[in-house]
C-alpha cells in the first residue's frame, strides 16, 4: 500500500479540497452515502466488524461501556451525537451511532476523520466513512456502497425522515437494500448480506450480525 499524504491547513472550498482527496484515497476506503435514517450506521458497523480488512477502534464505535466490538449492543446504548436531526431521545433509544467519521460537502474535512485515515493507513486497513453527500463526481473510483429502500417499510419512529435513496447504475457503487438487509426473512437478509461481504471482500460472522440487527428492529417497536 502506498503511504498516504493528506495535506492539513488551509483547505480552500469544500469542492476543491474533497476532489483531491479522494484522488489519494482510491483504494483506501468505503463510502456509505446514505439518507439520515435509512440505517447508515448500521451498515457502517456490519462493515467494520472484519477486523482483518476494516479500520475499527473505540472512538467510531462510540459504545457507552467502551467496547470496541461494532456488533455488541450495551445496556446503555451509544453515544448521541449533538447537533443532529434526530432528537436526542430517539438517539439514546434505538440509534447505533458511530463515531466521528463523516464526510460533509460543503465543510472542511474534520481533523478526527482526518486522523482515522492516516491510522487506518498506516494498519493497512480500508477505513469507512459515511456521508449524507454525493461525492461521484470528485471521483468515480472510490468505493460506495449506496443505501437504498422504502423509508415506510423500514419501522423507525424517527421525527425526521425523508425519503429514501433510489438505486442507480454508477461505477463502483453497490446499492444495498435495507429494507431487505432488516427482513425477517432468514434467507432475504442472508441475500443481501452476502451481496455486500462479496462486494467489499470482506468476511462477516452471520450469525452475529444477524444478532445485532434483530436488537435493532426490535428497539425500533419499543
Amino acid at each position: 500500500m502506498k503511504q498516504l499524504t493528506i495535506a492539513v491547513g488551509p483547505q480552500g472550498s469544500g469542492n476543491h479540497l474533497y476532489a483531491k482527496l479522494l484522488s489519494t484515497l482510491v483504494n483506501k476506503i468505503i463510502l456509505i452515502e446514505y439518507i439520515s435514517g435509512s440505517g447508515g450506521c448500521l451498515v457502517h458497523r456490519i462493515i467494520g466488524s472484519d477486523y482483518s480488512n476494516i479500520y475499527w477502534d473505540k472512538g467510531i464505535n462510540n459504545s457507552t461501556d467502551n467496547s470496541l466490538d461494532p456488533l455488541l449492543w450495551p445496556d446503555s446504548g451509544f453515544h448521541i451525537q449533538k447537533p443532529h436531526s434526530i432528537p436526542e431521545a430517539e438517539q439514546a433509544n434505538y440509534t447505533c451511532h458511530t463515531g466521528s467519521s463523516m464526510f460533509h460537502k460543503e465543510q472542511e474535512v474534520d481533523p478526527t476523520v482526518l486522523s482515522l485515515l492516516i491510522k487506518a493507513n498506516k494498519v493497512y486497513k480500508k477505513a469507512v466513512i459515511r456521508t449524507h453527500d454525493s461525492f461521484r463526481k470528485y471521483n468515480k473510483h472510490i468505493t460506495i456502497v449506496r443505501i437504498v429502500g422504502n423509508k415506510n417499510k423500514l419501522g423507525r419512529k424517527l421525527s425526521k425522515n425523508h425519503e429514501f435513496l433510489d438505486p442507480i447504475q454508477e461505477p463502483n457503487t453497490h446499492n444495498l437494500n435495507i429494507n431487505n438487509l432488516i427482513a425477517e426473512d432468514y434467507n432475504t437478509f442472508l441475500n443481501e448480506c452476502n451481496k455486500l461481504s462479496t462486494y467489499l471482500n470482506i468476511k462477516l460472522d452471520i450469525k452475529k450480525v444477524r444478532k445485532f440487527i434483530l436488537i435493532w428492529v426490535r428497539k425500533q417497536y419499543e
